[in-house]
């Protein structure tokens, strides 16, 4: 059986950089910048407590799974509440912590084969996550980035898929996807 392959969609997060490292540094990085501008939400919402209020508000929201900034938003307004603080700080917080998970370290590898696929094939991205291909400088290398948030829901559902093909202006048995997680 052959098939010719006239796209590629690609995952980003531990795609083409790990996560980990980000997951690990973007918490702290938010709390300090809590700790200078909201100190009454860094006392009370210690990096372990904030996240356990993370997990109170993705449980009570479901049906905002698939739209990481936002959910994490909904965190920072009821920890800055609960607190005493402003919570006209959200979108200040938010973008420092924005800052920090656009911040990746690509594997060794991985730049130089997108600059190799980009060039023969068309590339678009497609994430779960809230990376920003713009803000990381990697944008000029595909087609267009969707993520879930954008889209109304996540992968593995098949419309974030649909979609891109349709984009793309391929059929799906056109377009490759590439990701790290076989179930997504």
């Amino acid at each position: 059986m052959s098939f010719r392959i006239r796209a590629i969609t690609l995952d980003l997060d531990d795609t083409l950089w790990p996560f980990a490292p980000i997951g690990a540094r973007v918490e702290h990085v938010l709390h300090d910048w809590l700790v200078a501008n909201c100190p009454r939400t860094a006392e009370r919402f210690p990096v372990t407590e904030m996240r356990k209020l993370r997990e109170v508000i993705n449980a009570e929201h479901p049906e905002l799974a698939h739209d990481f900034s936002r959910l994490r938003k909904l965190t920072l307004a009821l920890a800055m509440e609960l607190a005493g603080d402003d919570v006209a700080h959200v979108d200040p917080a938010f973008e420092a912590f924005y800052a920090e998970r656009n911040r990746v370290e690509c594997y060794p590898d991985s730049i130089g084969a997108l600059e190799r696929i980009a060039a023969r094939l068309p590339v678009a991205a497609i994430t779960n996550g809230n990376a920003d291909l713009s803000r990381i400088g990697l944008h000029h290398h595909f087609a267009f980035q969707l993520g879930a948030a954008q889209h109304g829901a996540p992968k593995p559902e098949p419309g974030i898929f649909l979609a891109a093909c349709e984009r793309l202006g391929e059929a799906p048995e056109h377009v490759l996807h590439v990701g790290d997680d076989i179930e997504l």
